[in-house]
């Protein structure tokens, strides 16, 4: 799979690509959290 870990480290596009990825996939599961948040805690106003 990576024999050439220093390459894959010094690969700026591989590094932009990954951390693009891990933003969005934040995002996917922070976003529902949020949702649901302010739906059940608006009937305990």
């Amino acid at each position: 799979m990576c024999s050439n870990v220093t390459a894959y480290h010094n690969d700026k596009d591989v590094q932009a690509d990954a951390n693009y990825f891990y933003f969005l996939s934040s995002l996917v599961l922070i976003i529902p959290s949020l949702f649901s948040t302010l739906a059940l805690g608006a009937g305990e106003m």
